[in-house]
């Protein structure tokens, strides 16, 4: 196989073929990954804070607690273990305990990775993130 086609039609074939030897959540991450690539770096229209504080969240009537790994007024990346799918609604609370507050968020899961999931907040949930923004970016766990 040449290391570098520049026949579109055989680069094509290759990707498909290699695309067909990944799992459904490889082939997940690869379509999220060929995404985000169209889109360059447009991809997130706001700035994301580095955390590592524990949340708790609901997808398909099913609870779990995991950690959050970063958040921005857009979304959120939780970092698990678990497989999810894309589209899936999720509820999350954010728990601030030095400020006696809870932040609760609604979203959609629209990307996954082996490290765990994205989420993109709904607009209305948005709006909450940025009444409570100011909060979490001077929360001491962050």
């Amino acid at each position: 196989m040449d290391k570098n086609p520049t026949d579109e039609s055989k680069l094509v074939e290759i990707i498909s073929d290699m695309a067909k030897k990944l799992s459904v959540r490889q082939q997940h991450e690869l379509i999220n990954y060929i995404k985000f690539i169209e889109k360059g770096d447009e991809k997130r229209g706001s700035k994301r804070k580095t955390v590592k504080i524990s949340v708790d969240y609901s997808v398909e009537d099913k609870f779990y607690s995991d950690i959050l790994e970063n958040i921005g007024a857009g979304g959120a990346f939780i970092r698990a273990t678990r497989l999810f799918q894309m589209g899936h609604s999720t509820s999350m609370v954010v728990s601030l305990p030095e400020m006696e507050k809870n932040i609760k968020l609604k979203g959609e899961i629209v990307r996954l990775t082996d490290e765990g999931f994205g989420v993109r907040f709904t607009e209305e949930h948005n709006e909450i993130f940025a009444n409570t923004q100011n909060d979490l970016w001077h929360f001491q766990a962050f």
